[in-house]
């Protein structure tokens, strides 16, 4: 009776309906130039800030395809599409295998498909069997020794996993945080095809590498990368080995014989002829790129101990195989896109009064950034330009964001910064700033990201941010449009968390009202929020998945009157996402759910403006989703859609009708028992 009597009381409690934004990942949605003119070829990939590639053909089409770890548990697959050009298919390839550290393709047994060793906390090692579906089984929740024990390797340490002594089984290599080199050698795999080791041999065969620099030397030591590899073309494995405190590649060679490895480090910069300078922890991987049967060389620069000054630009580019083993051409960008460094920051307006949306953008180093739109409404064209601002010395860690602050009608902006300060720069002109001052600065912020919007309705710009501490202020303007003040009103808008929040407003449910949408750095969510008082947000239902450190920003790409969204990343890119908006003309409406609650049947009463094509899907208070109805033609007029609620536990349900993959509509369902 009263579960009975909540429902009821449930069901009478108004739904407010929005429409839903309904965006759409692209990741060459209009030319973006580098600094020669240039067009990349897919400019919003995010960027690459510690990046581990991996060269392993996962289509079968005899090329190398390539997959890009930038962080823990997460990878992104491209497909090799020949010339050297790889396509971006998705962000979340090897979703569903936990948390792992480091990974690496190899084949255990003799099927044509590739498998996995991957490490899962701590220093535990994972085999995953290749399918003919692409997706990878798990074999072994942990890889052992003949022994039964379990083969650790250190997690920060990304292993080398090939037949070193060519008896046909896998052997492994890593070097220890110590500097020493740590093999295990193969032995008899175990049942499940998984591979097994002997105990592992330390310092093998004697190498114990540390860094060789500065008054310290001969004693530091740190996080490595291998890769086996015939780099010299004598028929034996070589080691190549990217160590935290090497700007460069040790080359360890390979003096013995394909069965019988006599390793000898023959050198700390590689390749010789073409040393290159990055800032330490380089990740390398060979294949064959270009199909002229010569290996080329990729390299990752993860980031060691010479700091972000001396990191390669980009941080992932390839050398090219020449004729003669172990020499290589000039290393070239691998993929071909926007990359600022690291943990960019966008804001997009127009910055030189022609009409056009420009990109201004911060990054953690405290740069700020600039792209001038040489397009138009429709086809935006962006390519660098440069920017006057004043020096900031605190403005490491720069968020920029838009605003109008003294009432002139010109884009000025708002930049945060590490130092937990929004700072105002007025334009005085074309892509030109003065200091206007602090804004605000929040008591024990930190690396402050702002937005600006009229969230109280009164004419006026307000200020939300977010901080490193999880919590979302809000500011009222209690000024004017031309003499801003700023009130605090509270700092918990959404409830605080550990995870750093980035801010951008606009309306993107279509009444009016500003809208919030919060990136989630640490996840790379970007949720979405109605406003309905200066002081209150309520969770719109619906998570866009983008990168780590998320930082939005809203702007017409399209000119078709609604925000598209471009999203800035830890890589020091961007995502960019086009928003479908909702459907005009064809809306539905709810007319009524019946029998309210239900217990076998719920029918859903629509009224549709026009014939369309329309669907449903219901979600629990946790968002997973429940039931589907497939998208059927519907006349216009009074329709009826009913789902099957007799196996649906008892509670408060969403429905969300779509059109044309559009949100429409939403109810809600109470469901008893």
């Amino acid at each position: 009776m009263i579960r009975a009597a909540l429902a009821a009381a449930l069901a009478l409690l108004p739904l407010a309906v929005h429409a839903q934004p309904s965006f759409r990942r692209e990741v060459d949605p209009f030319a973006v130039l580098d600094s020669v003119g240039t067009r990349f070829a897919q400019p919003f990939l995010g960027g690459y800030a510690r990046p581990r590639p991996h060269l392993v053909d996962l289509d079968g089409d005899l090329d190398f395809d390539l997959v890009v770890q930038e962080a823990t548990g997460r990878a992104t697959r491209f497909e090799n599409m020949g010339g050297g050009a790889f396509a971006h298919r998705t962000d979340r390839f090897l979703d569903g295998l936990g948390a792992f550290e480091w990974l690496r393709f190899v084949r255990f047994d003799n099927d044509p498909y590739p498998d996995l060793l991957l490490e899962q906390p701590l220093g535990y090692v994972q085999a995953w069997r290749g399918t003919a579906t692409g997706a990878f089984e798990q074999v072994a929740d942990t890889v052992r020794l003949a022994t039964g024990r379990p083969a650790f390797v250190d997690r920060q340490n990304l292993p080398a996993v090939a037949d070193l002594t060519g008896d046909g089984r896998l052997d492994m290599l890593y070097a220890a945080v110590d500097g020493g080199l740590v093999f295990f050698e193969g032995t008899t795999p175990e049942p499940s095809g998984a591979p097994r080791f002997l105990a592992p041999v330390e310092p093998y065969q004697g190498i114990h590498i540390v860094g060789e620099f500065g008054k310290d030397a001969g004693t530091r030591h740190g996080a490595s990368a291998l890769a086996l590899h015939d780099v010299d073309g004598d028929g034996d494995l070589d080691l190549l080995w990217g160590d935290f405190f090497n700007a460069s590649f040790y080359l360890v060679r390979n003096d013995g014989t394909p069965q019988t490895p006599r390793l000898v480090v023959s050198g700390n910069r590689f390749p010789a002829a073409l040393p290159f300078v990055s800032s330490g922890f380089n990740a390398p991987a060979f294949g064959d790129l270009s199909g002229d049967g010569r290996a080329d060389l990729v390299v990752g620069v993860v980031g060691g101990s010479f700091g972000q000054n001396r990191t390669a630009d980009p941080p992932l580019f390839r050398f090219d195989g020449r004729a003669a083993p172990g020499t290589f051409a000039a290393p070239v960008p691998l993929l071909s896109t926007l990359d600022l460094g690291d943990g960019a920051v966008p804001a997009v307006a127009d910055f030189d009064d022609d009409g056009v949306p420009d990109l201004i953008a911060g990054t953690t180093q405290g740069r700020l950034r600039a792209f001038v739109n040489i397009g138009n409404t429709l086809r935006p064209v962006w390519q660098p330009v440069a920017l006057d601002v004043p020096f900031d010395p605190n403005r490491y860690a720069a968020a920029p964001t838009i605003a109008d602050l003294d009432g002139d009608g010109q884009a000025d902006l708002v930049v945060g910064a590490f130092d937990g300060t929004a700072r105002w720069l007025r334009r005085t002109g074309a892509f030109r700033f003065e200091d206007g001052g602090v804004l605000v600065q929040p008591p024990r912020a930190q690396r402050l990201r702002p937005a600006l919007g009229d969230v109280d309705g009164d004419g006026d710009l307000d200020l939300v941010a977010g901080d490193a501490g999880g919590r979302t202020f809000v500011y009222r303007n209690t000024g004017t449009r031309a003499a801003p003040a700023f009130a605090l009103v509270t700092e918990t808008l959404v409830p605080r968390s550990l995870l750093r929040y980035a801010p951008a407003l606009a309306d993107v449910t279509g009444d009016g009202r500003v809208d919030l949408a919060l990136g989630v750095e640490a996840t790379g969510g970007v949720r979405f929020f109605t406003l309905p008082s200066i002081d209150r947000a309520v969770p719109l239902p619906d998570t866009l998945e983008a990168l780590p450190g998320a930082t939005p920003a809203f702007f017409d790409a399209d000119g078709d009157g609604d925000p598209d969204l471009l999203v800035g990343a830890d890589g020091g890119g961007f995502v960019f996402f086009r928003n479908g908006g909702a459907s005009s003309g064809a809306a539905a409406v709810v007319a009524g759910v019946h029998p309210q609650p239900a217990r076998t049947v719920a029918h859903l009463v629509l009224a549709l403006g026009t014939a369309q094509t329309v669907g449903a899907e219901a979600f629990d208070v946790l968002g997973r989703r429940v039931a589907r109805l497939n998208e059927t033609p519907l006349d216009g007029g009074a329709q009826t859609l009913a789902f099957d609620v007799s196996a649906w536990p008892p509670g408060v349900y969403t429905v969300r009708v779509t059109s044309g993959g559009q949100i429409v509509a939403a109810a809600r369902v109470v469901v008893v028992w």
